[in-house]
Formats: C-alpha cells, structure tokens, sequence
C-alpha cells in the first residue's frame, strides 16, 4: 500500500532549506526543496526526518538511479506533470518505454502511486497499438522489469499477462522455448491462469487495463474510465 502523503505544515511551506540528492555513480548532485521532496515520498520523509546520516549530512545518494528517471521525479514534485504523452500513443515508442520502465522501479522503490499508474499507462497503450516491444525480438525490458521490481506489481503482472496471453497463439514448440528462456515465476503465472479456463480465449477478450492500475479504493475502482476497454 502507498503511504499517505505527509501534509506540509505552514513551517514547511515558509522553509526554504534544501538537500541534496545524489544520483548515479558519478554522485551527480540535485539541490531539491526538502519539504516538497518528503511531502511526495514517506521514503525521503523517513531518511530526512530521523538523527541517521542522511539527516545530519542533508544529503542522500542514489546510486542506481538515472539522471533521465530523477529528471522525471523532479518534473513531477515541482510541477505536477507527468512525463508521457498518453493522450497521443503515436508519442510512445521503444525509447519511451524503457524511459517509462526505469520510472516504474523508480515509482516502486520510492513508493509513488501516481508515477507507477502513469507507466502502467504508457504500456497498456503500447500493446493497445502495437508498439510493444517483445513482439520485435527484444527482451531488454522485459528483463529490466523482471528483474528489478516485485512479482506483484502492477507493471510487473500487466508484462507477464501480455507475454502469456500471446503464447496461446503460438505453436507448442514456440511455448516449449518460451519456457526455456523465461523466469520461473513467469512460467507459474502462465499455468495460473490456464488452470482459470482462459488457455483458448484470445487476450483481447481477457485483459482489461483496469485490473493494473492499482485501485486505492472500492470508488477508485468503480469509476475507473478504463473499466470498459480491453486489450
């Protein structure tokens, strides 16, 4: 679950004091608003707020963060936008997605529902007009997905699901190297779902964008606009 987000008091807002946020090997350094930085993630809150060393120092390294995904995040605190243009899929392509795949684990570490949301998005629009990239022999960032966030994440199940609805149109020996070649959680969910009876049903009558995009509420997921589309 996402943490609520820590109110600013008046003292925060009138607070002009900054920390600094390094990012990638090369510790590149960003002087960010410290309240706007911890009102956005219970993580920075966390670190800044208790007597450890990032709270002494005002200053915090991420080392495996890029400076295009930390660009991002910034944009999103400072401004409220977000980075992908889904209202225009013809926007997204190859580059984006890895783009969008690096701000999901991002999103997951630093535990930014809004940011994961929007990247699940930009992929669910991908696969609706055929920009998706493992259908081009390119694994990259399935594997970068895979490997870096957990097997119940939004992005992580909505990659996996796509991978295995489009093996039923495949030949058996295709699925027998599919296997081969996956992670074994992949392959579990693969049988998951074929032991619901949907082995034969194409994934255009199976997966719905709704049931990724992390409903914080029974509302929320009442009135989710995508409840209708399918993929």
């Amino acid at each position: 679950m996402e943490a609520e987000l820590h109110v600013p008091s008046t003292e925060d807002l009138q607070n002009s004091a900054h920390v600094i946020v390094e990012i990638g090997p090369e510790k590149k350094p960003f002087n960010v608003v410290k309240w706007i930085l911890c009102h956005h993630s219970d993580y920075f809150r966390k670190a800044f707020g208790f007597d450890g060393l990032e709270a002494k120092s005002n200053t915090i390294t991420l080392e495996d963060v890029d400076e295009t995904t930390f660009q991002h995040f910034l944009r999103y605190i400072y401004l409220q936008k977000l980075p992908f243009d889904v209202a225009d899929w013809r926007k997204i392509d190859v580059g984006k997605l890895e783009e969008a795949a690096r701000l999901f684990i991002f999103a997951e570490i630093y535990d930014l529902i809004e940011l994961r949301r929007h990247c699940v998005q930009v992929f669910i629009l991908a696969e609706q007009n055929g920009v998706w990239i493992s259908s081009k022999g390119d694994l990259s960032i399935l594997s970068l997905v895979f490997n870096n966030v957990p097997e119940t994440s939004s992005l992580y199940r909505l990659l996996a699901d796509i991978e295995v609805y489009k093996l039923t149109l495949e030949t058996e020996e295709k699925t027998r190297m599919w296997i081969e070649a996956v992670p074994t959680s992949l392959v579990v969910r693969k049988l998951s779902l074929e032991s619901d009876g949907d082995r034969d049903r194409r994934k255009g009558q199976v997966l719905y964008p709704c049931v990724y995009h992390e409903h914080d509420s029974y509302a929320h997921r009442e009135n989710c606009p995508a409840e209708d589309k399918f993929f």
